[in-house]
């Protein structure tokens, strides 16, 4: 199916468009080039316009279909000035018309290319890089993280630089920056537990597992299929300074604060859901809003400081019925997650 599909509507439509200029007088060349950019411009703009109206796998058929087109076009322009160019430089014929095949070859390999170049940039980091801690500066705290594929770390050198250590080309780079800069300085630090966890189907590196024996936490994903809610785990934990969560999550960071102020749990209602004010069994302040999500469960988003200066503020869905003393349960299992990322 795949190679007709490559024959077919790949192959073929890129071979005539990489011929054409390749064979045309050069009196015609002139008109066919502005002509055929002006088509194939007009096509990709109408397939932009409509890129979301239909079937997905038909969409990315026929953005592979529009790119070896223009791959061809593009291809056979380049030939026959190549071609044209060594002629002016009174290269004998024989020798002047190679670059036109050696081109064409390259197109038709080009899909086995970045098959082979993405196979390439999926090797998986190296042993010392598996098995090694890294580093990292948040508000003044040091954050020991091993590369396992839930954490995204964002770094601090700019808004859009950041490593997801699910992808290898990522860990890998990860690597080499810690390696470089220890610690190195970041603004948050996501842990993203309902991504890429094991199962029955996929499993982690067994480096990574061995490496992370103790942290009973994460090792506990190695061994088995994970229920995050039977268990108490959240699904999604941040970790930035507490000024910048101020900024991002004002209403559950008031909330917090009237909680640091006042020993009695509390609950209040709030714009679409309900807030909980409440103490962990060492006294950590939480804060917690829940809103509906379904008939009987609520979706949370909670938060509280493992120390000062640094906030964490973490998400689960629970059933209504079980609210609050939920919240202090999965409160619990985030600050062990915390308490082991700023360990010495």
């Amino acid at each position: 199916m795949l190679l007709y599909f490559f024959l077919i509507y790949m192959l073929a439509p890129a071979a005539v468009l990489f011929v054409i200029p390749c064979l045309l007088p050069r009196r015609w060349l002139c008109i066919y080039v502005p002509l055929a950019a002006i088509g194939i411009a007009a096509i990709w703009w109408d397939y932009l316009r409509h890129r979301y109206d239909g079937n997905g796998l038909a969409q990315a058929f026929t953005e592979f279909m529009l790119a070896a087109g223009t791959a061809g076009a593009i291809a056979g322009l380049a030939a026959r000035l190549i071609v044209m160019a060594l002629r002016a430089r009174r290269v004998r014929w024989r020798y002047a018309w190679l670059p036109a095949p050696l081109l064409f070859a390259l197109l038709i390999a080009a899909p086995w290319l970045m098959m082979w170049y993405g196979e390439f940039e999926r090797r998986p980091p190296s042993d010392e890089c598996m098995v090694r801690v890294h580093r990292l500066e948040l508000a003044g705290a040091t954050i020991r993280v091993p590369l396992a594929p839930v954490f995204t770390v964002f770094r601090a050198s700019g808004p859009h630089d950041l490593d997801l250590l699910e992808s290898p080309a990522h860990a890998r780079a990860f690597c080499r920056r810690t390696a470089a800069t220890d610690p190195l300085p970041i603004r948050l630090l996501k842990l993203d537990l309902q991504r890429h966890l094991p199962d029955d189907r996929y499993r982690w590196d067994p480096r990574l597992c061995a490496a992370v024996r103790d942290r009973p936490w994460l090792h506990r994903f190695c061994t088995a299929p994970v229920s995050l809610e039977a268990e108490h785990y959240p699904v999604r934990i941040d970790l930035a300074a507490a000024d910048d969560l101020a900024r991002t999550y004002r209403d559950l960071w008031q909330l917090h604060r009237a909680a640091t102020a006042s020993l009695v749990p509390a609950e209040e209602a709030v714009e679409r859901g309900t807030g909980w004010r409440l103490r962990a069994a060492d006294g950590t302040a939480i804060a917690a809003i829940c809103r509906p999500y379904g008939d009987a469960r609520m979706s949370c988003s909670a938060l509280f400081q493992p120390r000062p200066g640094l906030a964490a503020q973490f998400e689960f869905t629970v059933e209504r019925a079980r609210l609050p003393a939920e919240i202090v349960a999965i409160q619990a299992r985030a600050a062990e997650i915390t308490g082991d990322l700023l360990r010495p």
